[in-house]
C-alpha cells in the first residue's frame, strides 16, 4: 500500500478512491466540510446530493441493485431517522450499502447538546450488518476499508459508521 497524510476528510475521500467508490449519496452537512474540501481536488469521486436522507438512501439503494457496486451514502447524524425507512428497505434487499455519517464531536456526548442524542449506533442497529463510532483519526482508513468490505461480502447490507466532526477535521492524519 502506499502511505497518505491529510485531514480526516482526505483519508475519507482516499480510501473511497482505493476501494473503487466511484459515487457518494449525501445530504449537504455541515459537519462533512473537510470530506467537501477533499471532494474538489478529486474529481473521480462524483458526489449526487438529494435534499433529503430518505432520498439519499433510496438513491444509493437502487445505485446498488442497478449497478451490483458498493456506494458510500453520507448523511448527517441528525437525519439518520429520516433514512431509517429506506435503510430498511436497503436491508431487506440486502443491498451493499457503505453508510457513513458526520455529528458533534464525541467528547460532548452525554451532555444533552445540540443534535445528540444518547447513542447514534442504536437507531441503525436492526438495519445494519455492523455499526461503530470512531473516536481516533488514526482509525479512519482501516474503519472505512471495513465498512466498504462488509458491506459487500455476501449477503450484502448496509454497513454504517459515524464519523464525529473532530475525527473528520483532523490535520495532519497519516494511514
Amino acid at each position: 500500500g502506499f502511505q497518505f497524510t491529510g485531514s480526516g476528510g482526505e483519508i475519507l475521500a482516499e480510501c473511497f478512491k482505493a476501494a473503487g467508490i466511484e459515487y457518494i449519496f449525501d445530504v449537504n452537512s455541515t459537519g462533512q466540510t473537510p470530506f467537501y474540501d477533499a471532494l474538489s481536488t478529486r474529481p473521480e469521486l462524483k458526489m449526487i446530493v438529494a435534499l433529503q436522507e430518505g432520498q439519499a438512501t433510496a438513491m444509493a439503494q437502487g445505485y446498488e441493485l442497478a449497478s451490483g457496486k458498493t456506494p458510500a451514502l453520507f448523511i448527517p447524524s441528525i437525519g439518520t431517522p429520516n433514512a431509517l425507512s429506506n435503510l430498511y428497505n436497503a436491508w431487506k434487499d440486502r443491498s451493499a450499502i457503505a453508510v457513513f455519517s458526520d455529528g458533534s464531536s464525541f467528547l460532548t456526548e452525554g451532555r444533552d447538546g445540540f443534535q445528540q442524542v444518547d447513542d447514534w449506533l442504536a437507531p441503525t442497529e436492526q438495519f445494519t450488518k455492523w455499526r461503530w463510532q470512531l473516536k481516533n483519526p488514526d482509525r479512519i482508513g482501516e474503519m472505512t476499508r471495513r465498512v466498504i468490505k462488509l458491506a459487500g461480502t455476501m449477503p450484502g447490507g448496509p454497513v454504517y459508521l459515524r464519523i464525529p466532526a473532530n475525527v473528520l477535521s483532523a490535520r495532519d492524519v497519516t494511514q
